[in-house]
């Protein structure tokens, strides 16, 4: 008999707390009445957590693959499941009692594609991004309005609907995700999640619990550094060139004359932010020959390269 819900965990150096992972979602799966499993995709350069998770957790599904991104991973464990409905959690996220069950029931009961959840950190505060997940869109004016003088004049646009979702948590059926392809391959790391959302499920019905919440501890699974920033930018480059040829020439117009000025004119300026103003502009004239050469080498189309955009110092 095939389980109802699949579970994709992906870790990646980070047994410590994909095992407090695992061990919160054993607790939450005793509250439901369906079958579940749950699948654990390694791309980690650690060949040991394998008996770790093996003798932790032994009913896990265990998977070792190379590592070739974060979304390469997840298709991979989307292949795997077998589950009318699918879950992709990340390891640094704690799983509450009631959030699967409520979320299948969700899926069952309601014209809803996509459930997401509220985020809080490991002390109980609600986490200060769902402004950039929720309300993310593939829209060139709502880029503008997001520069940063835009932003300090106008304050964050409102808009009345969830237009995306974050991808530390979210449950969908396996068909859907299986129409679209699920993650675009191109991408390594970042914003794969934003363009499965805005672009690829464009249209169709999400919705946010905030009746429950999840204890997300970021930046566990990456480290902070001057290549992961770069990474970070050079994946939302590529989630603009998905969008569209003319979306890009706009979004690399806008991130150099409009974006790179305010910016420069912050880090100059002696308010807080200053470094982190000073680290955007670095970042942007080191990405600068990628955004012209390296990404426009292949198709937008999706999968058109045959490893992920990734940038290696």
């Amino acid at each position: 008999m095939h389980p109802l819900l699949s579970i994709i965990i992906i870790n990646h150096d980070t047994l410590e707390i994909t095992l407090k992972c695992l061990k919160h979602l054993e607790e939450a799966l005793l509250n439901v009445t369906f079958q579940a499993e749950i699948i654990v995709i390694d791309n980690s350069e650690n060949s040991n957590d394998k008996a770790v998770f093996c003798s932790s957790f032994p009913q896990v599904l265990y998977h070792q693959i190379e590592n070739e991104g974060f979304g390469r991973a997840n298709n991979y464990g989307a292949k795997e499941a077998k589950g009318k409905y699918l879950a992709f959690v990340n390891s640094d996220l704690f799983i509450t009692h009631n959030l699967l069950k409520d979320h299948v029931q969700y899926l069952e009961n309601e014209e809803i594609d996509v459930v997401s959840v509220s985020q809080i950190d490991d002390q109980g505060q609600p986490l200060a991004f769902p402004y950039y997940f929720f309300h993310q869109t593939d829209s060139i004016l709502d880029y503008f309005l997001q520069s940063p003088f835009c932003f300090k004049l106008l304050g964050p646009r409102k808009l009345h609907s969830i237009t995306s979702l974050s991808g530390a948590y979210f449950i969908m059926k396996k068909a859907l995700y299986e129409d679209i392809q699920g993650f675009d391959p191109d991408f390594f790391l970042y914003a794969e999640d934003i363009e499965l959302f805005t672009h690829r499920l464009k249209g169709r019905k999400f919705y946010l619990d905030t009746k429950n919440q999840v204890i997300h501890n970021t930046n566990s699974s990456s480290k902070s550094s001057r290549n992961t920033f770069i990474q970070m930018y050079l994946s939302e480059a590529l989630k603009w060139y998905k969008y569209g040829y003319l979306k890009y020439l706009l979004y690399v117009v806008l991130t150099y004359a409009v974006y790179l000025p305010q910016w420069l004119i912050l880090s100059l300026l002696p308010f807080e932010g200053k470094e982190y103003n000073q680290q955007l502009v670095k970042t942007h004239w080191v990405l600068l020959p990628f955004l012209l050469f390296t990404i426009p080498r292949f198709s937008n189309r999706y999968g058109s390269r045959q490893k992920p955009l990734r940038y290696n110092e």
